[in-house]
């Protein structure tokens, strides 16, 4: 609970008297009060500060704060701490008006005691300024919220509905700025999970005209696995009141493991209030800490542990860039020394935490549990370096991550990622910028990325070949490019271990080398004739030959099996049979199990995980998994109903990856939700034009409070210096409203259910943050000056440019829609639709792709593989975008007139035989859209086509045929010799990619003498 200010106005206090500081910056449009939480260890490490004998200052007056317990709901242990911990919070409301900046000072004194909580009658009763709360005292029921007078419940909290097995405990957390935090939480437990077989539902009856957020919510992903989705709900929605409103957020498991809800309290009413409100709740101020510093005079040596020299080096360089050098006539001080902690727990510190204090002699100790973690506190201390007249001012801070799992993986198609392509330098910024960000675990997905460490099968020759389109299926790799993968993947792997961080290899079973059905066709699935038996003897030598040789050769710490594109299952009796008698009866888990088990029982000590991509966790296989088994990642979702959460790292979402491809991008605002405060495993994806989510997996998962725009904030500070940061978080926030338009609202299945007046507002929106994204990048290359980055600000121009495009291409749509709506009985019938319909139709057609033309021709100026990869393909073509095909069959699905649809009709033919012949057929467009030749419609022959003469497919050329029109087509044959009938069939083929005609028909052609 946030104190109220004291009514007595506290003493004056001198400047001297500060000892650290927190340095706001409010970029939203926000003119309320707001909360901050920043860890304690950002502040000062541990002991320097005591919390209880401090205030806050804020422009010359005083602030109540709290301290309250910073670990994650699973870990914590909902005591207000006494002594508090790294990664404890400090929590205090405040105003800063938007657009500026503001200090809150930390200085010596007491702070005046809380007069908000008095209990009366029975109940817990809370009094501030903008609201009053009370709570039953005997159930802990929530009984009244009132805001400008107004009551906010509809109804009281029931003790009845939250009464569950095994029981959670409410915990409530009110702040001055108009805040109310409610969230129930299991216990952890021993043992079996005791949530396989119980489920329970909360709820929060909230008064007032209610209206759904839609943006604030989350959503099952167009592409990817919607399992995490169907487990956890993030509802977000606004309720009016006389003169008052509450924006509620939350999260919910389905089973009631988890329950929370967030209340923000506006006395307003007016949309024009609440988006802003919506703002500051997801985005948050930019927190900048201000820790208790030392002064280093000079510098002796740094000394580092065996294995620890990347994080010296890192603090070295960021010493010289103050103008503090190392000692070069072996003076040892004053010395930095970085230690590796025998005993974490005396320092406070677990997982990567570090802590850094001065040490005799004006030196400096940084000490951590993990080489990561010297790794990670270097970056901190040299970030907050301060140059001084004298020496440099070096932060004394300490952090304890919220999570111990923050993974990435880096794979997908040519046309989905822009991890990178080139030399081994571009490599090492890429992971080096990750690592920096928090992330401590990075897997090799080598059968989909650019990085991969294969094997040679040295102890089965018989797989080894120099043919050039020899394929390792296991490792994504030919057999002729072996050596120099293996020579970068273990460059790579040795760059990373130098860091601490932990690499995990993508294991995909049910796959071999394709040299081996040649080598051992008897141990091959009769079903599939590239998929191996996993109960056959050669199968289960092989396996033990390849992880022998794999753990010989990469010093890894991880594996995840995964069942992906490549992998497949057998059938067999054999297979079958042991099914029978198996731990799971199923074939695929069967097999993560028998690796599993031949890894430790082969001695591999390190984290063995399942990427349930095509074999989803079920909670049933909770009793038959190993405990210390991971499940992580597509299909993981529904391991946070009954995992453990230390062994479930679920992606939230949908992969972050290329939007060009027509990826819907997990919201960026809603990212804090997904990887706060519980291990995640991430895979794809476009490194440039969204960095917020690439960064964010590791450093939301190391400081769950920290805000969407403080990482916006620090980014933009990074990549384009201190001047430009504003206009970079400014910059993000209206390419954040474009993703969020792109990926809700403007998702065609969603567009063509919106009124006209709502498509009308979709699209105006789109075009006001389209014209405010263009300004803020203009405003960001100004601001940059020299540091302007041209590839990154094109390939950001691009994404952009794309976002703004659909928007324009969705309105074209709907015209499209409503011109054929209006002839729909001549375009079913056959018949030409009148001249000036078909005029306009055609012209919107061909607008939409000159428009989507020019986004592409922006390709070149990014630099970017991916993107390259992107135009080739022709991604960015309607009706071609790869994956999601969100103008393909998904939307005709929704479409009563479908977008492509029509006949085939043809009269047969009597050839003669020996000689040449032409086949005649027509087709009726019948559909909303023109076929075109741009867009590469495809006419498949298929049947006898062959044995006339007939060739495989014909494109269509020549102008478009529109709806209504016919069109015939001549194709050229050569009759058989003697007499006899044939069969050809035609099929029409769409621009979205599909294996199946929208429309066939069949041609007979018969010949004689």
């Amino acid at each position: 609970m946030t104190p109220s200010a004291p009514a007595v106005a506290p003493p004056a206090i001198t400047a001297s008297h500060r000892v650290a500081a927190v340095r706001l910056f409010n970029p939203t449009q926000w003119s309320g009060a707001t909360v901050v939480e920043a860890p304690v260890g950002s502040l000062a490490a541990r002991s320097i500060i005591d919390w209880r004998g401090v205030r806050l200052r804020m422009g010359g007056k005083e602030i109540a704060f709290a301290v309250r317990e910073g670990r994650p709901h699973w870990r914590a242990s909902l005591t207000t701490p006494t002594q508090p911990r790294a990664e404890d919070l400090l929590v205090f409301s405040c105003t800063v008006p938007p657009g500026k900046q503001a200090l809150v000072e930390v200085v010596e004194g007491t702070q005046a005691p809380s007069r908000v909580l008095r209990r009366r009658d029975g109940r817990l009763e809370i009094s501030y300024p903008g609201f009053t709360a009370s709570i039953d005292a005997a159930t802990g029921m929530l009984q009244s919220v009132r805001v400008a007078g107004v009551q906010a419940l509809a109804l009281p909290m029931s003790e009845r509905e939250w009464l569950a097995s095994p029981g959670p405990l409410l915990t409530y957390r009110f702040h001055a700025a108009g805040l109310v935090e409610i969230l129930a939480d299991e216990r952890p437990w021993k043992g079996p999970s005791p949530w396989i077989s119980h489920a329970v539902d909360y709820r929060l009856d909230l008064a007032g005209e209610a209206e759904r957020a839609p943006m604030q919510e989350n959503r099952a992903p167009l592409y990817g696995y919607r399992d995490f989705a169907a487990a956890v709900r993030y509802p977000a929605s606004v309720h009016t009141l006389p003169g008052a409103s509450v924006v509620a957020l939350g999260e919910e498991f389905v089973n009631g493991r988890r329950w929370s809800r967030s209340l923000y309290l506006g006395p307003g009413a007016s949309k024009a209030e609440i988006g802003p409100l919506l703002d500051v709740a997801t985005e948050g101020l930019v927190v900048t800490p201000e820790p208790v510093e030392a002064a280093l005079h000079g510098l002796g040596r740094v000394f580092a542990p065996t294995g620890c020299e990347a994080a010296a080096g890192v603090l070295r360089k960021a010493l010289a860039a103050a103008g503090m050098r190392e000692s070069t006539d072996g003076q040892p001080e004053p010395a930095i020394r970085l230690t590796l902690a025998e005993r974490p727990a005396d320092y406070c510190i677990s997982g990567d935490g570090f802590v850094v204090q001065e040490a005799d002699h004006g030196g400096l100790n940084i000490t951590a549990a993990t080489r990561f973690g010297l790794l990670q506190a270097a970056y901190r201390v040299g970030k907050a370096l301060r140059a001084t007249q004298t020496g440099v001012a070096v932060p004394l801070i300490a952090s304890n991550p919220t999570v111990d799992l923050r993974a990435g993986g880096f794979g997908g198609g040519g046309f989905e990622v822009d991890f990178p392509y080139g030399d081994d330098a571009e490599w090492e910024r890429v992971l080096g910028e990750l690592a920096a960000s928090g992330m401590n675990v990075m897997g090799d997905l080598g059968m989909w990325g650019n990085w991969k460490m294969p094997v040679s099968y040295r102890e089965m020759p018989e797989l080894r070949s120099s043919a050039p389109d020899a394929y390792d299926e296991v490792s994504g790799a030919k057999f002729s490019e072996f050596d120099q993968h293996r020579e970068r993947g273990q460059k790579l792997l040795k760059y990373l271990h130098d860091r601490g961080v932990r690499v995990w290899i993508w294991l995909p079973i049910g796959a071999v080398p394709t040299t081996y059905a040649a080598a051992h066709p008897e141990a091959m699935s009769p079903t599939n004739a590239k998929t191996p038996c996993f109960t056959h003897p050669l199968y289960q030598r092989y396996l033990e030959a390849f992880l022998k040789e794999l753990l010989e050769t990469y010093q890894l710490d991880g594996v995840v099996m995964i069942r992906d594109d490549n992998g497949g299952t057998c059938e067999c009796d054999r297979c079958k049979a042991y099914l029978k008698t198996s731990r799971t009866q199923s074939p695929p888990w069967e097999q993560y199990l028998i690796l599993y088990d031949r890894l430790r029982r082969d001695g591999f000590k390190g984290e063995v995980a399942v990427y349930p991509y095509n074999d989803h966790y079920d909670p049933h296989l909770e009793p038959l998994l190993p405990a210390d088994l991971l499940i992580v990642g597509h299909g993981a979702g529904l391991g946070v109903l009954s995992r453990g959460y230390e062994q479930c790292a679920p992606m939230g979402d949908t992969w972050i990856d290329n939007p060009l491809a027509s990826f819907r991008l997990a919201g960026l605002a809603r990212m804090r939700k997904l990887l706060a405060d519980r291990p995640s495993f991430w895979i794809g994806g476009a490194y440039q034009a969204s960095e917020l989510p690439w960064l964010s997996v590791g450093r939301f998962g190391w400081d769950a409070s920290c805000s969407v725009n403080t990482i916006r904030w620090e980014e933009g500070t990074a990549r384009f210096g201190p001047r430009a940061a504003v206009a970079f978080v400014r910059c993000h926030t209206a390419y954040d409203r474009l993703a969020e338009l792109f990926a809700l609202p403007m998702l065609p299945l969603n567009w063509i259910k919106l009124t006209p007046e709502q498509q009308r507002g979709t699209a105006n929106e789109c075009r006001e943050w389209g014209r405010r994204f263009r300004a803020g990048m203009d405003a960001l290359e100004k601001a940059a000056g020299p540091r302007a980055d041209p590839a990154w600000l094109a390939h950001m121009r691009m994404v952009g440019a794309f976002y703004t495009t659909n928007g324009v291409r969705l309105e074209r749509l709907t015209r499209i829609q409503n011109l054929a709506k209006a002839h729909r009985e001549r375009i079913l019938a056959g018949q030409a639709m009148p001249a000036a319909a078909r005029k306009a139709l055609l012209d919107q057609y061909a607008a939409m792709w000159r428009e989507a033309a020019e986004v592409a021709a922006m390709g070149p100026t990014t630099k970017s593989v991916m993107v390259g990869h992107t135009v080739a393909y022709s991604q960015l073509e309607p009706g071609r975008e790869w994956g999601l095909q969100p103008w393909g069959y998904y939307l005709d699905w929704a479409l009563e007139h479908k977008q492509f649809a029509g006949s085939v009709a043809a009269l047969p033919v009597q050839a003669t035989a020996g000689r040449p012949f032409t086949l005649r057929f027509e087709i009726c467009n019948k559909g909303i859209m023109p076929w075109s030749e741009q867009a590469r419609h495809r006419i498949d022959l298929a049947g006898d086509a062959a044995k006339l003469g007939l060739p495989a497919n014909v494109q269509l050329l020549g102008e478009p045929v529109a709806p209504g029109d016919t069109r015939t087509i001549e194709v050229k044959g050569v009759a058989p010799a003697g007499s006899g009938q044939a069969e050809v069939t035609v099929g029409f083929f769409p621009t979205f990619a599909t294996t199946d005609p929208t429309m066939r028909g069949t041609v007979h052609v018969a010949w004689g003498p």
